[in-house]
């Protein structure tokens, strides 16, 4: 099998609407333009960056995947989790397929790779290490080896000082950070499949809003990293023969208030919390947000009784139009939607409303002029709202100046397999064959 070099590049939030800007930028211009693309990306529901990011390293639907959320669901209202680990991923990936016939692989901050046993190198997108951890201990409990701690100790100074101490992954620089790794990797390793995530612009919507005056200045920053990235592949003598691939996994809309479902529910007598941030042992129904949409859960799912009272009261919220719900999803509607999970009911965003996890306060917070917040974008809203992801690419093996009209991100996957030769199972999308030479 003739050996194939893929890198693919994930901007976070990006979409079509960003184009026209993004290719008068000079590392566009120089590694991507003349290539060829898809005018029009359909995301996953909901449309998150982990479970948009587990499509498109295994071209299956969320049902498939496993990943339904950014964060693991618990019954400490507190906070989640994030799904880091790749052990929660059931569909077979990318790195997978590609290590079965050798190939050599690369991570860096993309989500659900943690301790995967089939990328080489690996800079898992993980931010907050246990007590007393060091930047070191939490890079290599989630699987990066010693040669690619040496990359990150040496790139740790762009990150803000002291951020994963707070628990936070802060935006650009935690980006920047990642390129610079990523950059050596290739100068070092020079891995035949690699994937990068990169985050300013959705940073800057979640930020600013969809559309706003600091949206040129994000777009910028990616383009940089592709910059850095590409400048690494000249570097290590590889470009002339690595297909370059620019993806992004969801839109964003404007948010102009949150809906508090457990506020609700808890007034309804369903649910109730203990001074531990943690549900009380007679909790009936508990909402967990994924931004735009929610997930509602029973504490006895075969309870026809219990299930049929918190159905009727939800189908209230959305028929009163003023609670953020626009529609409610049962399991079986969910699952039509290629959504399954251990969740009773989805609710979906009005498109301008997300959903808090909190229990207590007001059940409305409407977002006015002069808070931080105001109009700030947010997702995890059905695939068909909205601006939509992009998909742009350039290589050996890429046909030029070719415009596909639209596809699905289930497709994507299943077109870096065939462009490497390799079988993705179970795949659920189809290669975009017409790309590839």
């Amino acid at each position: 099998m003739k050996r194939k070099r893929l890198l693919v590049i994930s901007a976070d939030s990006l979409v079509g609407e960003d184009l026209e800007y993004f290719r008068t930028l000079p590392n566009y211009q120089k590694y991507i333009a003349g290539g060829s693309g898809v005018d029009r990306v359909r995301s996953i529901y909901p449309s998150l960056t982990y479970p948009a990011h587990a499509t498109l390293m295994t071209g299956c639907y969320p049902d498939r995947t496993g990943i339904v959320s950014n964060n693991i669901y618990t019954e400490d209202t507190r906070c989640g989790d994030w799904e880091w680990d790749s052990a929660a991923l059931r569909a077979e990936d990318i790195f997978s397929a590609a290590k079965r016939v050798g190939y050599s692989t690369a991570s860096v901050l993309w989500p659900v790779t943690g301790c995967n046993k089939n990328i080489d190198h690996l800079v898992n997108e993980a931010w907050r290490p246990e007590a007393g951890e060091t930047v070191q201990g939490l890079f290599a409990r989630y699987g990066s080896s010693p040669e690619v701690i040496d990359i990150i100790m040496h790139h740790v100074g762009r990150l803000v000082p002291d951020h994963m101490q707070r628990g936070l992954a802060v935006h650009p620089e935690f980006d920047d950070f990642g390129a610079g790794c990523a950059a050596d990797i290739i100068r070092r390793f020079k891995p035949e499949l690699m994937l990068v995530h990169t985050c300013p612009v959705d940073a800057c919507r979640h930020e600013y809003g969809v559309f706003s005056d600091r949206l040129e200045a994000a777009i910028r920053r990616v383009d940089a990293h592709l910059g850095e990235i590409g400048q690494a592949l000249e570097d290590a003598g590889v470009l002339a023969d690595t297909n370059v691939f620019l993806i992004s996994d969801h839109g964003q809309l404007n948010c102009v208030r949150f809906a508090s479902i457990n506020v609700a529910l808890s007034r309804a007598g369903f649910l109730s919390v203990g001074e531990d941030g943690r549900l009380s042992p007679d909790w009936r129904a508990y909402s967990r947000s994924a931004g735009m949409c929610a997930y509602v859960y029973l504490r006895g799912k075969d309870d026809s009784r219990a299930y049929d009272a918190v159905y009727g009261f939800l189908k209230q919220m959305e028929s009163s139009g003023v609670c953020g719900i626009s529609k409610v999803y049962t399991a079986e509607e969910a699952a039509a939607e290629r959504l399954r999970g251990d969740f009773s009911f989805v609710l979906e965003t009005d498109g301008r409303t997300a959903f808090s996890n909190a229990c207590d306060g007001h059940f409305m917070r409407n977002v006015e002029p002069g808070d931080e917040h105001y109009l700030n974008g947010q997702h995890g809203h059905h695939p068909d709202k909205g601006p939509q992801p992009v998909l742009e690419a350039k290589g050996p093996d890429i046909v030029p100046g070719l415009r596909i009209p639209e596809c699905r991100l289930v497709d994507e996957a299943p077109t870096f397999a065939a462009l490497l030769g390799v079988t993705l199972v179970g795949a659920d999308g189809n290669a975009l064959g017409a790309l590839l030479k």
